[in-house]
């Protein structure tokens, strides 16, 4: 809307400030010439004042910083910085192009290249906004990043992928900060309103509020949300207003957005609906027509016929989800009620992923995206270290990962490559090795310890271990502090000695011994014998016919481990007696040794779900790498305010954040 003055009116600052509609009016009108105003909050201040100077001093008009008529006349014309682009539909990009997701937040970046979007560029981005004003899309969809899988979304930003779309301007290519040289490529004043329509149209279909945690520069990652990068300055810096602070042309960048989903909401654009499709389900062997459903970027299973089909069972629905026994399998599994044709206000559904997860089965969808096949054997993923296990360690594969590669890196010499087992024992021969894939796992062969477990080699001095302790202490809730010191360096000897190096799995072992102990500050789960505890006992990793191990066996140590069947495991593993000594993974020493076997290695729920299958130092999936632990990650914790894979990542940033000065 132009601002139209009454005879005699003027805006101006002075003292009480003017504020209200007219003024607000004002801002907006100025936003799109790139006149920083900071946001359009309707208060006539310095900020304004200034902004106005420059408009008029641009219009050759006497620069004094009061709006008159003349001012609001030009005002109106639209000049040379909107043109047609302001003209154009809202809509910048097709709704295809927005699927159902959940992102929580727009980073905003350029792309350092040229004028035109690569192929490397598609790679890293959702959107592309090209000097010519076109909107190029990236390669992985919004959807992509919900639960990113290693190459398959959008890495744009460091340790802040998920749920975080990537849009970014073409251009910077060879461009320096300081002293600032833009480069031979510069971005332009016309992708700008692009920008500004794209991300008002992103917000209005996921919902996405215009503040400056949800909508922001790469620049501001660091500062704005406190997760440390690599000294990001995009798209901060515009070539053509040098004078500007990254604050003020993030806070313009924000203000363009908001005055155009203004303009889409009195338009009467409407996000799109989420919509339900059936999907093909198949369960170990078995098809289970009319029970699959692909809602909201996931795959779901109707929960009661599902459990009627396979002949399975549970005792009711849960606050928080379902105790389901499956062929004499127990699980836990999430659900989410769906409106479903035949329950529209709601059919209880687990999610296939989680379902695969509890169950050992591998989900596979078919190439035409028709039908999804959860293989393999119910329950399977209850299994001792059998005595080749026993000689050997595990690693698991990551990407660009060869036999060879793996060899050099574990025994020193790749041509050692032959010596090394699949998950099933058997040795690798020259075709078996070519099938190696991103999260598989492959044993090393390991010289025979001493009897009773010989401690690890010292790979560090005491002042690396210490550093990681103060680093715990300094990122911990509140009331964390001294346990997190002591437990910080504890632990990071026991992840050097176990040759975990990466920070980023370091920091998320950490955050889990926040989330699961504390820090150690309860080692023994407290027995109350409750009905979920009473359920230890039915649990069939605990021999039925002794009454007393659910109680016997209760979780202790950093991670609380929990049932004889894994005090078994885990004591094979590290060649001590924990399945006739269960109060041993209480002590300190020890159960950070499980602490980072479980999380690395040996895994808690399955071998495939380590540290190393949920990627590595800038690019790692702290919000997916709960379900090391458990398949809880979308489930709403209080004391974190947000789902709990969301609250722990939250703090396994902190925590890499604050190791940034440590070298191992």
């Amino acid at each position: 809307m132009p601002v139209v003055l009454a005879p005699g009116q003027v805006l101006d600052y002075r003292l009480p400030m003017l504020r209200g509609d007219m003024v607000a009016e004002l801002q907006r009108a100025l936003i799109p010439r790139f006149l920083a105003v900071g946001e359009d909050d309707g208060l006539f201040g310095p900020g304004t004042r200034d902004a106005v100077k420059k408009f008029q001093t641009s219009r050759r008009l006497a620069a004094t910083g009061v709006v008159d008529q003349a001012t609001a006349r030009h005002l109106g014309d639209p000049g040379l910085s909107q043109g047609a682009v302001n003209d154009a539909a809202i809509r910048t990009v097709p709704d295809a192009h927005m699927p159902d997701a959940s992102p929580k937040r727009i980073i905003l970046h350029w792309t350092g290249g040229g004028a035109r979007a690569s192929e490397l560029d598609r790679k890293h981005y959702h959107f592309l906004i090209q000097q010519d004003g076109t909107v190029v899309r990236g390669i992985h969809g919004i959807d992509a990043n919900d639960r990113p899988r290693s190459g398959h979304y959008a890495a744009h930003t460091l340790n802040t992928n998920t749920k975080s779309i990537g849009i970014s301007l073409c251009g910077m290519l060879n461009a320096s900060e300081r002293p600032f040289r833009p480069g031979p490529a510069p971005i332009t004043e016309n992708q700008l309103p692009v920008l500004a329509r794209l991300v008002a149209q992103l917000c209005l279909r996921y919902g996405i509020p215009i503040t400056r945690t949800t909508v922001l520069g790469h620049g501001e990652v660091q500062s704005l949300l406190g997760i440390a990068q690599r000294q990001k300055w995009d798209p901060l810096v515009l070539p053509w207003r040098t004078d500007l602070s990254f604050r003020e042309v993030g806070d313009m960048l924000r203000s363009m957005a908001s005055v155009e989903l203004a303009r889409a909401q009195a338009a009467g654009d409407t996000p799109a609906e989420e919509t339900l499709e059936e999907i093909a389900l198949r369960v170990a062997g078995t098809d289970l027509p009319g029970v699959g459903i692909v809602y909201d970027c996931a795959t779901w299973a109707r929960l009661e016929p599902l459990c009627t089909a396979m002949g399975w069972s549970h005792a009711g629905i849960e606050d928080d989800g379902v105790r389901m026994t499956a062929g004499g399998t127990e699980c836990f599994l999430p659900i989410r009620l769906l409106p479903t044709p035949d329950a529209p206000q709601g059919a209880a559904c687990v999610r296939l992923d989680d379902l695969a997860e509890q169950l050992n089965l591998s989900p596979d969808l078919s190439e035409d995206g028709a039908q999804i096949d959860l293989q393999g054997e119910i329950g399977g993923a209850v299994e001792e270290i059998g005595p080749e296990r026993e000689r050997a360690r595990q690693v698991t594969v990551a990407r660009g990962d060869t036999l060879s590669r793996i060899a050099r890196r574990e025994l020193g010499d790749a041509a050692r490559w032959t010596e090394l087992r699949d998950e099933g024992g058997r040795h690798f021969d020259s075709v078996s090795a070519t099938r190696i894939r991103p999260g598989d796992i492959v044993l090393i062969p390991v010289a025979p310890e001493p009897a009773g477990g010989a401690a690890p080699a010292e790979v560090a001095d005491a002042d690396v271990f210490e550093a990681f302790g103060r680093a715990a202490e300094s990122a911990a809730l509140v009331g964390n502090g001294p346990a997190a010191r002591e437990a910080g360096g504890r632990i990071a000897k026991a992840c050097i000695e176990a040759g975990i190096t990466d920070l980023s799995h370091i920091a998320y072992i950490f955050a889990t011994a926040q989330h699961e102990t504390n820090f150690g500050r309860q080692m023994v789960e407290i027995w109350r014998d409750s009905t979920q505890q009473r359920r230890y006992q039915a649990h069939p990793s605990n021999a039925p016919n002794n009454p007393g191990d659910g109680k016997l066996y209760r979780g202790r140590g950093y991670v609380q481990l929990t049932f004889r069947e894994n005090y078994r495991k885990f004591g094979r593993a590290l060649d001590l007696p924990l399945e006739d000594r269960p109060e041993m993974v209480a002590d300190p020493d020890i159960a950070a040794r499980v602490l980072t076997l479980g999380m690395s290695r040996v895994g808690y729920r399955s071998p495939r779900l380590v540290l190393p299958s949920f990627g590595f130092d800038g690019d790692f999936d702290f919000f997916n790498a709960r379900r090391i632990i458990n398949a809880d990650r979308d489930k709403h914790e209080p004391r974190y305010g947000t789902s709990r894979g969301e609250g722990i990542a939250r703090h396994a940033r902190d925590f890499r954040a604050a190791m940034s000065g440590i070298t191992i």
